[in-house]
């Protein structure tokens, strides 16, 4: 069953574009695709992205036509003039970073105004259960890169690995990049 609800109206006003993207939850896990076919609409634009050509595209994907490439980009178009942004929330987080934690997201954690006591700060070595009870103590959210089994002996904390929160991302080899404040 076609979803056209969320297909956004505005291809209506570029005619020959017009109802060559549908959205099927039977089909492609209910991404958008070219009417009539399994083409993503998101394959379409990654490989202009990458620099394919229109010919290129139809060379490759047969069932294509020069309309279906246009409808994939009014469609991205469309979706994009109707994203609704969420401002950045102006809260401070208390943190307790693991001494196993990456220090540049301790960094970044506190160019951004947060609350960030790192373990490697004020104490050597500890055991799970310190850090915890620490976490707890203080009101904080424990970061750590690795796993720490919640056995049910042990207190409730919500433990978190760095990179998690508020779109801190990194890929291995990049620098942590921290959403801005404006």
């Amino acid at each position: 069953m076609t979803d056209s609800a969320n297909v956004p109206n505005s291809c209506a006003n570029y005619g020959d574009v017009s109802g060559r993207i549908e959205i099927d939850p039977d089909v492609m896990l209910g991404k958008p695709v070219i009417r009539g076919t399994r083409i993503p609409v998101e394959i379409v634009l990654r490989k202009l992205s990458d620099g394919a050509t229109t010919q290129a595209l139809l060379s490759a994907y047969p069932r294509l036509t020069p309309d279906d490439i246009r409808a994939a980009l009014v469609y991205a178009a469309d979706t994009i003039a109707h994203e609704t942004l969420v401002p950045w929330p102006e809260i401070t987080v208390r943190f307790l970073a693991d001494e196993c934690c990456d220090y540049a997201a301790v960094d970044a954690l506190r160019q951004a105004g947060h609350d960030v006591l790192a373990v490697a700060e004020f104490q050597q070595r500890s055991v799970d259960r310190e850090l915890m009870a620490l976490a707890l103590e203080t009101d904080r959210v424990l970061l750590t890169e690795t796993k720490i089994s919640a056995r049910s002996s042990l207190p409730r904390v919500w433990i978190r690995p760095a990179w998690f929160f508020f779109g801190f991302r990194r890929r291995p080899g990049q620098a942590w990049r921290t959403p801005s404040r404006s």
